[in-house]
């Protein structure tokens, strides 16, 4: 009984819901393996949601039900970790804390902790950021110790380019066009309505603002590009490379979005422009110099960062997040329709950015929707050594990570293509890095 259960461990897991944890934790009541089950899974779970706010939106929902199930599924996942965890996870150990210890409702304990000196700038940063277009995010920023406030706006800044865009959106940035946010903020068919908080539609979507670091350490971080000769549907094109990176960045979570193109652009070239949720959709029909200069303008517009497209081997670091497989979940190809969007689920068209599920280093959409431009010029073998560039010179750029058109094999890790740089089709976009000013 117990093993025909942990048969379907993987399935009920990967999932990242938490209904379905708990509904595979009952599965083991009666048989040997309950009390492992009742610790183990709670971490799985975990383990399951790598990206910050969508965890912080599902231990939200949990501890501020009535569910008891839940709150204690998702306490014992929050007391029961002893490794070193995210700033998302801290806050809410903190928040639970109060609550178990102190008997207080969920919003009680938000209001104790983000009054808390033992609460690190980052860690409530990193809680306040899963609110930043909605009202809440006043109502909790105006809780904090008033010489905290400024602080935690400049964290927020750290991994966030939503106040950047909540000044493009109120026309403060020299380079902002006047006018071209008026189907963005609510007098199109595809915006909401804005929220009284913020200058943005209400129903973008938060982690399309957010960046995440890459992880290289002092003396960088090696890994192999390509593939292996072993690997099915291999390309005739993805030779195994060593390659060295030691230069800093974060890269965007997402694709850039419908709504962040045209805010900085004042244009949407996007084929599937229109309809509901658009402009959460990724931006299509692209060239490579349209995305290059986009980058460019979103760089002087802002003082604290420069933009960019990634290098081949950025992107490639941070869509294997430490893996070797064929796809950042493993090379089982039945999986790629919790991951990605391709020819067998996405219904011939783009979805909005986050639809899947995110690589393990919480970053979404690295398999398919649409191919995303890289700087490089194209090379039949990527450069290995260190911190490469590609070709100084070339016909051709690189685009990597497949899209909503195509089979499962062209959204493997190190699938690589290539179109002439001013071309634009309905299924290139583009995603950015960052790095300090």
């Amino acid at each position: 009984m117990a093993l025909r259960i942990l048969e379907n461990f993987k399935p009920a897991m990967t999932a990242g819901d938490l209904p379905k944890a708990l509904e595979f934790q009952k599965a083991f009541e009666g048989t040997a393996l309950y009390a492992w089950a009742k610790e183990a899974l709670p971490q799985a779970f975990l383990r399951m949601n790598p990206a910050e706010t969508a965890l912080g939106r599902k231990l939200e929902a949990a501890l501020s039900s009535k569910d008891r199930e839940a709150r204690t599924f998702v306490l014992a996942a929050l007391h029961g970790s002893s490794e070193k965890t995210s700033l998302m996870f801290q806050a809410f150990q903190g928040i639970s804390k109060r609550m178990k210890e102190e008997g207080l409702s969920y919003e009680r304990a938000v209001e104790n902790w983000l009054l808390s000196p033992e609460a690190g700038i980052q860690t409530k940063a990193r809680y306040l950021g899963m609110f930043l277009n909605s009202p809440r995010f006043h109502e909790y920023l105006s809780k904090l110790p008033e010489r905290e406030r400024e602080e935690v706006m400049e964290a927020i800044n750290e991994f966030s380019s939503y106040f950047l865009f909540e000044k493009i959106a109120r026309g403060e940035s020299p380079r902002s066009q006047p006018g071209i946010l008026g189907r963005l903020l609510g007098r199109g068919e595809s915006a909401s309505p804005r929220s009284n908080s913020s200058n943005l539609p209400s129903n973008l979507i938060v982690e399309s603002f957010e960046f995440v670091d890459a992880p290289i350490p002092e003396g960088g971080v090696s890994f192999t590009m390509g593939s292996p000769p072993t690997e099915a549907d291999r390309g005739a094109y993805e030779p195994l490379t060593e390659v060295t990176l030691t230069k800093a960045f974060q890269m965007q979570v997402t694709p850039v979005p419908q709504w962040q193109y045209e805010a900085v652009m004042g244009k949407n070239p996007s084929h599937f422009g229109r309809g509901e949720n658009a402009i959460n959709r990724p931006v299509e029909k692209v060239s490579w110099h349209e995305a290059v200069a986009f980058a460019q303008k979103l760089s002087e517009l802002d003082p604290n960062w420069n933009y960019r497209l990634p290098t081949e081997a950025e992107w490639e670091l941070m869509v294997r997040a430490g893996t070797k497989t064929a796809y950042s979940f493993g090379n089982d190809v039945s999986e790629l329709k919790d991951y990605g969007l391709f020819s067998e689920n996405a219904e011939r068209q783009t979805h909005p950015v986050t639809s899947k599920r995110p690589n393990p280093w919480g970053i979404y959409d690295m398999h398919g929707n649409v191919w995303e431009w890289q700087s490089d010029w194209w090379a039949e073998a990527p450069q290995g050594s260190i911190d490469p560039q590609g070709p100084e010179s070339g016909s051709y750029r690189v685009l990597r990570g497949g899209s909503w058109d195509l089979i499962a094999q062209d959204l493997r890790s190190a699938r690589r293509y290539y179109v002439l740089p001013g071309f634009r089709y309905i299924n290139h976009g583009l995603r950015l890095v960052r790095t300090p000013k």
